[in-house]
This record gives structure tokens, C-alpha cells and sequence, in this order.
């Protein structure tokens, strides 16, 4: 009985103060990339006809410049496993020989042109370079068999880009009465 007795009193005592928020502006991030990755991600597929693991390891490759085979699976262990996959991407030429097996020398390859576009395609979009909205794009086409995510994706497009237009508007907004200021200090 005393055991409950302390429990109702210190229940009793203890009162909930309100809680102060504090109101900040929003920081703004000097690399905030990731927001719209995910639409990205899927533009980059449908419109290159890729899978997953081909763009990740293509993203591996981009960076590495020149590698043997031993450098590509060191990176593909992490991806799902498929034996076929290297040759794959030669076939469809994602990546190509930069130098043939001479004596003790392994093969160098190299990410192709057409692979290394598709990565700075990717890149631009992550920088805030408008997706196409025309029927060019391969999300945007609706006929009968076209999946229910195109659609969502091609809204989420849309949204991404008036998002990226009003932040280019702000930003030149922002240089020139930066402009103005410093000439009339």
C-alpha cells in the first residue's frame, strides 16, 4: 500500500511544462542531392533500359576510371549475385576494353561513352536539370498497358521540375539583389 501511495505522489508533483520550440530558419544545404533520387533512379532506368544493379555498379565504375576484373567484382560481391553480369555489360556496351591481356598485364576496361552519359545524364538531374515532360520520355506515355507507377512517377516528375524552376527563380532573384546591394554600398 505505501509503494502506491509514493507512486500517486510523485506522479502528483511532477507537472508538464510546455514544451518551448525554437524557431530557426531553415539552414540551406550546400549538397542536398538525394530528395528526388528515387524518381531519378527510375527515369534512368526506364529510359536506358537498365537494371538496378547495372546503374550501381556503372555509378561504382564512373569513379574508378580504368579497372581490371578483379576491381569489378570486388564492387559486384555487393550487388545480387549474377555470374553473367560482366559480360552483359560488355555485350551491351556499357563498358569496353581500354587495353587487351598482354603477357602478365591483365585486360583494362573501361566505362564506355554511352555509360558514362547515362551517369552524367544522372547527374545533371541530381543537380536540378529539368526530365523531360514530352512523350520522349519513356515514363510519360500512356496507352492501355501502361503501368499505374508511370503515372505516379510522371506526376512526381512534374512536381520536380516546377520545384527545380522555382529554385532557379529564387537564386537569380537572390543574385541580382545581391547585385543591386553591392552597388549601391
Amino acid at each position: 500500500m505505501e509503494n502506491k501511495d509514493k507512486i500517486k505522489q510523485v506522479s502528483k508533483k511532477r507537472k508538464k511544462t510546455p514544451r518551448k520550440y525554437l524557431h530557426r530558419e531553415r539552414l540551406e544545404r550546400k549538397d542536398d542531392y538525394m530528395k528526388y533520387w528515387r524518381v531519378i533512379r527510375y527515369y534512368i532506368l526506364k529510359k536506358y533500359k537498365l537494371s538496378t544493379s547495372e546503374l550501381d555498379m556503372m555509378m561504382f565504375l564512373y569513379s574508378e576510371k580504368y579497372f581490371n576484373r578483379e576491381k569489378f567484382d570486388e564492387f559486384d560481391n555487393l550487388l545480387s549475385w549474377d555470374e553473367k553480369r560482366f559480360s552483359q555489360l560488355i555485350t551491351k556496351k556499357w563498358i569496353e576494353i581500354f587495353r587487351k591481356k598482354a603477357g602478365d598485364k591483365a585486360t583494362i576496361y573501361r566505362l564506355s561513352n554511352k555509360g558514362s552519359l547515362v551517369i552524367s545524364d544522372m547527374y545533371k538531374r541530381l543537380n536540378g536539370e529539368a526530365i523531360s515532360e514530352t512523350k520522349a520520355n519513356p515514363i510519360m506515355v500512356r496507352n492501355s498497358n501502361t503501368p499505374y507507377t508511370n503515372k505516379i512517377y510522371s506526376n512526381m516528375i512534374k512536381k520536380m521540375n516546377k520545384f527545380a524552376r522555382e529554385e532557379r527563380i529564387q537564386v537569380e532573384r537572390n543574385g541580382y539583389v545581391n547585385q543591386i546591394k553591392n552597388k549601391n554600398e
